[in-house]
């Protein structure tokens, strides 16, 4: 009888210590996937602070071009690791990314004009969704801008405005990650 009691404890122990192993590797792989996403966001950041000096000192537009190239690239990135963080934006991302790629090639003026007549952007689960866009979307303009006929002294200003802006869309998204990363419901 005790020797059944024993077993069964043995058992539910073993158990109860393989299911604990099982949570702190979900918690660790969950964890590295945060840190990994927020390591990107901070790249992200010190492109965008680049740009914004690029653009403050008058740099040449295939300075201000490359630079936008490649945060548009960085958001492509980050929005694919985005929507693990943020599942609730899937759908929107899911909208997103195609009418990005096709806006790439597309004159400044068009890209103002499809992403006012795109319905599909403005329909969002969560305020986090809206912000993470303008992290794809203000490059792609940006680039799309320099490249037509190059920046004119105040467009240098105006363009500076949309990175400082740029800017803060993805500090509410980093401290909405991170307050959402530290709730008691995240896993």
């Amino acid at each position: 009888m005790y020797k059944k009691i024993i077993v069964l404890l043995l058992c539910a122990l073993a158990f109860g210590c393989g299911e604990q192993k099982l949570n702190t590797v979900e918690r660790d792989s969950t964890s590295q996937q945060l840190h990994t996403f927020m390591d990107l966001l901070s790249a992200f950041e010190q492109q965008a602070q680049q740009l914004l000096t690029s653009l403050q000192i008058g740099s040449d537009v295939s300075v201000i071009k490359a630079h936008s190239d490649t945060l548009s690239f960085q958001a492509q990135t980050i929005l694919a690791l985005f929507v693990e963080q943020q599942p609730q934006c899937s759908d929107y991302v899911a909208r997103l990314l195609p009418l990005s790629n096709s806006l790439q090639s597309l004159p400044y003026e068009s890209i103002r004009s499809q992403l006012k007549q795109n319905e599909q952007l403005s329909q969002f689960e969560s305020a986090i969704c809206y912000h993470v866009k303008d992290l794809l979307m203000q490059p792609i303009m940006l680039s799309a801008w320099a490249n037509e006929e190059g920046l004119k002294e105040t467009e240098y200003q105006l363009a500076s405005e949309s990175i400082v802006e740029l800017i803060a869309h993805l500090s509410l998204v980093q401290t909405i990650t991170m307050e959402q990363a530290h709730s008691p419901d995240y896993s």
